[in-house]
């Protein structure tokens, strides 16, 4: 069989859109159907086990590298919040498409969003449900920094957030 065209070599840090992040700990061949597929066995670190993608399908999975480094994330969490639609059904579906594309600006800004929203209103079980998910999904980002690990992720990113909705209240307080 022909080498596959890879995007990704083990040890490399990346992000599934849909499960999160995790590091390629192999490539293997399998044979499936009578013919021999290449794939990425990925450990997902929310130790929700191995993930198995075919190398040929990566791009299309939107498999990506976690290359975001942890400051930019934490400057979307302090930027001006995005005000959210009113109407419950336009804001969740346009929430689900941000947290479900795994881009982690457009996901840590779905966080952002949802945690101000949540400081001035409350949030509906869906919208809670959906901050847990971008949270997830930014925490598993954050606990690819070599010096991080999920629970201390998980306190960095509570931290940082906590920070920014106060610089965001200050500044309301000003405008006032």
């Amino acid at each position: 069989m022909a080498e596959q065209t890879r995007l990704f070599k083990e040890g490399d840090a990346i992000v599934h859109p849909s499960h999160g992040a995790g590091r390629i700990t192999g490539i293997k061949s399998w044979e499936v159907g009578g013919v021999e597929r290449q794939y990425y066995s990925i450990e997902l670190i929310s130790d929700h086990g191995t993930l198995m993608i075919p190398v040929d399908q990566a791009e299309e999975t939107g498999l990506r590298r976690a290359t975001i480094d942890p400051s930019d994330l934490y400057k979307i969490l302090n930027e001006e919040p995005n005000e959210l639609d009113s109407d419950h059904r336009k804001r969740q579906s346009e929430l689900a498409e941000r947290i479900r594309s795994g881009d982690a600006i457009l996901v840590t800004e779905a966080l952002r969003d949802l945690a101000w929203r949540e400081q001035i209103d409350s949030l509906t079980e869906r919208d809670q449900k959906l901050k847990a998910e971008a949270e997830q999904l930014v925490i598993g980002e954050l606990a690819l920094q070599p010096d991080l690990d999920l629970d201390s992720a998980a306190e960095e990113l509570h931290q940082q957030l906590q920070k920014a909705i106060e610089a965001h209240l200050r500044r309301e307080d000003e405008k006032a």
